[in-house]
Order: C-alpha cells, then sequence, then structure tokens
C-alpha cells in the first residue's frame, strides 16, 4: 500500500488536482481501513481508475488540518468535520458516502464516583472539539436534557485524554477507540453513555473536495465502487479482513473483533435512508453544526452549513439533492 506520511506543521502541498492519484486523510478508526483493504485488493489503480495515496493521521482533528492545508482531496469523518470545514470558508466539502455508523464504539468514560450523566454538571468533560466527540455530546445532552452551560469543556487531543483524567485534571472524557481501549482499562473509570444508545448519532462519512467531485465524478465513482467491492469480501471473509485492517489500524485482532460489534459498516445498497430529507444525516446536520460554532469562539455568528453539503450523487436509489 502507499502510504504518503505527512508532517502536519508544513503548510502547502503540490498540487492534487490530478484525476490519476486522490489522497485520503484516515486516522486509526476501523470504519476508515477498508480504503486500504481495497488498496491491497488491488481495487485500485487499475486502468480507468486512480491511484489512491492514504495519509494516515493520529486524529481526526489532524485529517481536518491537512485537508484545509490542500494536502489531501479527502478524509473519513463526521457531520462534525464535514461542519468545522466548511464553517472554517478556506475550502468547501461535501460527504458523498456513509461509511458505517458507531453503535457503541464511541463513548463517554467517567470516574466511577459519576454514576448518571446528569451527574456530568459542573464536571471538567474532555473533548476533541469540532471533531466527532461532538456528536457524541449531543447525543448525551438530549438524553440527560443537561445545556451545554452547565459543563466544564476541555479541550484536549485524544491521546491525551486517559494521562488527563489519571492526573485527575479530567472527570469525564468523550473517546473512541482506539484511545478508548486505554482509557477503561485503567482502574477507577467506567463507560458512562456510548453509542448503543443513539445508534445514527456518529455516522462516519466520506468528504470530498467540492473541486473534485465537480472536476473528477468518475474517478471518485470508482473510489466509491471499490470502497464498496472491498467491503464486501470483507464480509464473507472476517479474518483475512482483521488482518489487514490490524495492519492499518494498529489495533489487534482480537480488538477488532470485539470493535465488530459496536461498528456497523454500510454497503451502498443499504445507504439510502440515510440520505432521505428525513435521515438522520439531513436531521443531525444542523446539530453538529450550531455544536461546533457554539465551541468556535472565531466562528461567524449564525454560520449556517447549507444542505447541499450532503451529495447524494453517487448513492443508489437516493433522492436527488
Amino acid at each position: 500500500m502507499c502510504v504518503l506520511v505527512v508532517l502536519l506543521s508544513l503548510a502547502g502541498c503540490e498540487d492534487l488536482d490530478n484525476p490519476d492519484t486522490l489522497r485520503l486523510a484516515v486516522n486509526p478508526w476501523p470504519g476508515y481501513g477498508y480504503f486500504a483493504v481495497a488498496r491491497e485488493r488491488g481495487l485500485l489503480g487499475k486502468p480507468g481508475t486512480p491511484e489512491l495515496e492514504i495519509v494516515e493521521t493520529a486524529s481526526l482533528s489532524d485529517s481536518v488540518r491537512a485537508f484545509k492545508r490542500g494536502q489531501v482531496d479527502m478524509l473519513g469523518g463526521t457531520l462534525a468535520e464535514l461542519a468545522a470545514i466548511n464553517q472554517s470558508g478556506k475550502r468547501a466539502a461535501s460527504a458523498v458516502l456513509v461509511l458505517d455508523r458507531s453503535v457503541g464504539a464511541d463513548m463517554i468514560v467517567a470516574s466511577k464516583d459519576i454514576t448518571s450523566l446528569d451527574q456530568l454538571a459542573g464536571k471538567r468533560l474532555a473533548l476533541e472539539p469540532a471533531s466527532v466527540n461532538v456528536l457524541v455530546l449531543a447525543a448525551a445532552l438530549a438524553e440527560s436534557g443537561l445545556q451545554l452551560e452547565q459543563l466544564e469543556l476541555l479541550p484536549l487531543p485524544q491521546g491525551e485524554m486517559p494521562v488527563a483524567m489519571a492526573k485527575g485534571q479530567a472527570d469525564a472524557a468523550i473517546i473512541y477507540p482506539p484511545i478508548s481501549g486505554e482509557l477503561e482499562a485503567l482502574a477507577g473509570f467506567d463507560r458512562l453513555f456510548d453509542t448503543g444508545q443513539a445508534p445514527d448519532a456518529v455516522v462516519d462519512l466520506l468528504i470530498v473536495a467540492d473541486t473534485v467531485i465537480d472536476q473528477h465524478p468518475r474517478a471518485l465513482a470508482s473510489v466509491i465502487q471499490a470502497h464498496n467491492e472491498a467491503l464486501r469480501w470483507g464480509q464473507n471473509n472476517p479474518a483475512e479482513v482483521h488482518k489487514l485492517l490490524a495492519k492499518h489500524t494498529g489495533l489487534s485482532i482480537e480488538e477488532l473483533v470485539t470493535l465488530s460489534d459496536s461498528i456497523e459498516m454500510l454497503t451502498l445498497d443499504n445507504q439510502a435512508a440515510f440520505w432521505q430529507p428525513t435521515g438522520p444525516l439531513h436531521r443531525l446536520l444542523p446539530v453538529a453544526g450550531r455544536i461546533v460554532q457554539q465551541l468556535n469562539t472565531r466562528a461567524a455568528e449564525g454560520t449556517g452549513i447549507p444542505s447541499q453539503v450532503l451529495n447524494n450523487r453517487f448513492i443508489p436509489n437516493s433522492e436527488a439533492p
């Protein structure tokens, strides 16, 4: 597999407007791993399909930064990243494919003395701003009736959360694999809430620069089709696909098997309902945009996210946008 190691501290990158090569940023989340599976299975780079260069990042925030800087054409992310990108005004992007939905993998882990969501009032909650964490936060607020202003939010990268919790700098953290495993393994902490209680709250997406969608739809369609083929192959060959995913996510095969019950992968023929005007994407996009904006003091007041950023042109049997 061709892996491009990006130094995210470097601003600028060569021109990416090349229909023969597309660059994708992914952090170590199993739901994004099937692009690597497609690459290794030889489903990309054939005549008529683009090469896919995968930029491996440490977190969703790093993937967003790489996209904003023009280092990649697309990224794996959620409605929160989609909202953050479009609110920044630096580069327009749209979601074109649902990759998976989290049915328990995203969670809030808290000190053992916190036994219900309403007890988070006045507590220090670690989260990664403008990331999938805000969707989990929105679901938890809806479940508990708490208001955002009742929480003391502590912005932290995912990788720093276990240490912050162990040192008593945070009372709870919104977290996901593989870092969530580190935190749950520490004594004194329990899972307080997860997306099993709100299965449509966190939906992972392929987010693509609008210029790529407009200028290279055929190349993009071939990437989407290759991903779908890799996903179908993986469903029929779980042992083999877990080996490939372990190689590209840093998770063990045992961890991947355990996580398979909390991440629902979605093929193309299981997507149409997500893109309907009353479906979870259109319903939750304004929620994601509102919370991302509330957490971003530099965002312009009243900056909305138009529904056009949900582009279903590549999804069979879905209504036209």
